[in-house]
């Protein structure tokens, strides 16, 4: 019987293999792979077949799951077996899905996603944009204070994930906060790292009907 073991952050390289095929979302695999953050699991300490990568569980219970290896492997099966219901799954191969969708008492539901890229990024236009923030808005970079509000304000946990600590994103981290009243309001930081790249996670906060209201009576 298969059993999948936990690799430690410090020995993922040998897993990079498995994963090579995998042309999107390249930041948070190696992020995992490079010990950044995450978890690892394969079928062999040394010699693996198949593995899987996880980022999470984030707040909402759902977590990141790539998978990768050789679907054909009888290691494959035993590993989607037992994934979490909650779970968004990336794969390479579309043997895995032929496999997922054999899996009893899941609702599997295909995501469309869109690829975004920084290469015709148009500083002029970025400046233009900023200029024409609304000026009770404040654009500022995230600190110490900022890292250790951002997640019960935004009601979200853009830092808590890949880092362990508010102090932890300090250190290895980026982000910036537009805030109004010294409230975070909206927030762009980075998601997962790895050598080279950053993944920016952007959450804005939708407040309620009552201090939206407020809000536009002040101006």
């Amino acid at each position: 019987m298969t059993k999948f073991v936990a690799i430690p952050q410090s020995e993922r390289a040998f897993l990079a293999l498995l994963f090579s095929k995998h042309r999107h979302l390249r930041t948070p695999i190696n992020a995992v792979l490079q010990g950044y953050c995450g978890n690892a699991q394969a079928d062999d300490t040394n010699d693996a077949n198949v593995a899987e990568l996880v980022i999470g569980p984030f707040q909402s219970g759902v977590s990141l799951t790539f998978i990768g290896g050789d679907p054909r492997h009888y290691s494959a099966k035993v590993l989607l077996d037992n994934l979490p219901n909650k779970n968004l799954i990336w794969f390479d191969d579309a043997s895995w899905f032929e496999i997922i969708k054999t899996l009893p008492d899941r609702d599997i539901v295909p995501i469309k996603r869109f690829s975004f890229s920084s290469d015709k990024l148009n500083r002029e236009q970025l400046l233009d944009m900023k200029s024409r923030i609304p000026v009770e808005f404040v654009i500022r970079q995230i600190d110490l204070d900022l890292a250790s509000r951002i997640n019960a304000e935004l009601n979200a946990n853009p830092i808590t994930v890949e880092f362990d600590s508010p102090l932890a994103f300090i250190e290895r981290g980026l982000g910036y906060c537009a805030t109004i009243r010294d409230k975070i309001v909206c927030g762009a930081t980075s998601g997962s790292m790895c050598d080279g790249n950053i993944e920016i996670q952007v959450d804005t906060r939708v407040p309620p009907i009552s201090e939206l209201a407020s809000l536009w009576v002040m101006r």
